[in-house]
This record gives structure tokens, sequence and C-alpha cells, in this order.
């Protein structure tokens, strides 16, 4: 028993329709899952971001506290040193030097020539 050729068109274009709506189904589960994916990816990172942000809060308060300190403990030391500027000492005189011993000699025989 044969089928006749339009009969056997019929039968190719029915799993032609099938194929094309299973098809379209997978495609349109795929949309949703990619939709859903995407949602869930852009939640993650409204989250990350949110608490990268208040990580770098965290520190930022933690050194403007320490900032606060260190000026806290530099300001006496500042106010003392514009309250009293100190002067420089002067430096002694230098203490006279021994005449070299032909000086010291050349004047003794002037001395005793005198």
């Amino acid at each position: 028993m044969g089928m006749s050729p339009s009969r056997r068109g019929d039968q190719f274009e029915i799993v032609l329709k099938r194929a094309d709506a299973k098809l379209e189904e997978w495609f349109r589960r795929s949309q949703k899952a990619t939709r859903r994916a995407s949602v869930g990816f852009s939640g993650f990172l409204h989250r990350a971001k949110r608490q990268s942000a208040g990580a770098l809060r965290h520190q930022l308060d933690d050194l403007q506290t320490g900032l606060k300190k260190l000026s806290a403990r530099l300001d006496p030391v500042e106010h003392e040193a514009t309250a009293a500027p100190k002067k420089r000492r002067a430096r002694p005189a230098p203490a006279p030097r021994a005449a070299s011993s032909r000086k010291a000699a050349a004047t003794r025989k002037r001395k005793k020539a005198a």
C-alpha cells in the first residue's frame, strides 16, 4: 500500500509544523529564562554595588576618624611652636688663638729691646 504524493506532503508538513511549534516553545522558554537570569543578575549587581559602597563608606569614616585624632594631637604642638618661637642662641666669640712660636719669639725680642 503506497501513499499518494499529496498524502506524503501532508505528513511532511505536519512533522514540520510540530518541529516549528517545539522550536517556538523552546525559544519562548529561553527568553523567559534569560529574562529571569538578567533580572537576577541585575539584582546581584545592585546588592554588590550597595555593599561595596557601604564598605567604602565605612573605610572613609575610619580614615576621617583617624585624621581627626591626628589633628587633635598636632594642635598643641602647632600652638606651642607658634606661641613661643625659640630664638637662636648667639655663638660664643671664638677664643683668641695663641700666637705661633715665631711670632711669640719676635714679640719677646722686641719687648727686651725696648
